[in-house]
């Protein structure tokens, strides 16, 4: 019987679990199954930081799994917190916006889990050389 959570070993943020039971996680593991997420697995996060740390070894691909896994936590607490009744506080206009924010989750993780796909290697430091930027390679 397979399983359907999918588990990744994160160095900075420990275990980042997957459940493909829920169509937004499924989506998300599909996206990193990708080409263009793939070949994140190969760019450094930190650039040549490693010659000087040698356990900066962090790449684009896991500060991608990261940031969803921190979008999703961000998500979570204010879900809790609106159904829990705690933006009473707040605006009329406010609380319908957070009750929107509630139909956009797959959207949300979407972005955080792609924001990165458009770098390259040295992307920051090449882009100062080449006057092209990462964010224009990807539209």
């Amino acid at each position: 019987m397979r399983s359907n959570l999918r588990v990744f070993r994160d160095p900075v943020h420990d275990i980042i679990s997957l459940n493909l039971e829920l169509p937004e996680e499924r989506m998300v593991f599909d996206l990193l199954n990708t080409q263009e997420m793939q070949r994140l697995r190969r760019i450094s996060q930190l650039g040549v930081s490693s010659l000087t740390y040698p356990g900066a070894t962090h790449t684009r691909f896991l500060h991608s799994l990261g940031t969803f896994h921190l979008c999703r936590r961000i998500f979570q607490h204010v879900e809790n917190l609106r159904i829990a009744g705690m933006f009473t506080c707040l605006s009329q206009k406010s609380r319908d916006s957070i009750n929107r924010l509630a139909d956009q989750r797959a959207l949300l993780y979407a972005a955080a889990i792609l924001h990165d796909v458009g770098h390259g290697p040295f992307s920051h430091a090449l882009e100062s050389v080449t006057q092209v930027s990462h964010e224009n390679r990807t539209n």
